[in-house]
């Protein structure tokens, strides 16, 4: 088909030249005609340039993208329904653990809080281990010592349970207290030269340093004295002279 396309465009191309174009169909002259020297320009095919082959077949590409774009539309069904959503695959395994992140910046100090609930009082604990004794201190500047011993002090006959005789004896001025103490009797007589039952009835209770320069002593009715019986306390202080 092309190049029967070719060939009738060379025909035209030939006829607007003004050269005679012979149809093959047509009767040949008669022979008793004298012929002639005529030069005929035989048809020649026209080269194509590289435009018209560029045109050409870009058309022909064209035409068949079309139709594979028709048969394309043609051909493809319609999309069914969506379908319903699969059950959820198993838990992957756990990755490795990721590296320790840098320290973060310290934040502000907090505000006190409130003094809590003082604690239980502890258990006592043990007692320590006694010391050992010390060494003995060096003599006293003490020249010489001294009794002095006041006026006994004495209950009323027969005195009742509970009666209590009190002293408070102290050294003469310029004198050192260095000890002291009392004796309780009956009938003003001593342990030995009165043994008598009401004895075991007497006692002293206390007798202790009330200052450095006094000395507090004190006897007790414990028990009946029986009639005519007294309590006697006799108090004394040790002096000495410095």
């Amino acid at each position: 088909m092309l190049e029967e396309e070719g060939r009738r465009c060379t025909d035209v191309d030939l006829k607007q030249k003004g050269v005679t174009v012979q149809n093959k169909a047509q009767a040949s002259p008669p022979v008793t005609e004298a012929p002639t020297a005529q030069l005929v320009a035989l048809p020649t095919r026209r080269s194509r340039s590289p435009l018209w082959w560029s045109i050409l077949a870009a058309i022909v590409v064209s035409l068949a993208s079309m139709g594979v774009a028709i048969g394309a539309v043609i051909s493809t069904p319609a999309s069914g329904p969506t379908g319903a959503t699969g059950a959820t695959g198993p838990i992957g395994a756990q990755g490795p653990v990721g590296a320790t992140g840098s320290q973060g910046i310290a934040g502000k100090q907090g505000i006190a809080g409130p003094a809590g609930i003082p604690g239980a009082r502890g258990v006592q604990g043990v007692q320590g281990v006694p010391g050992k004794e010390g060494a003995v201190g060096p003599a006293g500047a003490v020249r010489a010592t001294q009794v002095v011993s006041p006026t006994p002090l004495v209950t009323v006959p027969n005195a009742p349970i509970g009666t209590m005789l009190e002293a408070t004896t102290s050294c003469p001025v310029g004198k050192v207290l260095l000890g002291g103490g009392a004796q309780v009797v009956v009938n003003g007589g001593t342990p030995i030269s009165t043994p008598s039952a009401a004895y075991k009835n007497v006692s002293l209770v206390s007798s202790f340093p009330l200052t450095v320069n006094l000395w507090r002593t004190t006897g007790l009715v414990t028990g009946p004295l029986g009639t005519g019986q007294t309590m006697t306390m006799k108090p004394y202080v040790l002096c000495g002279t410095p």
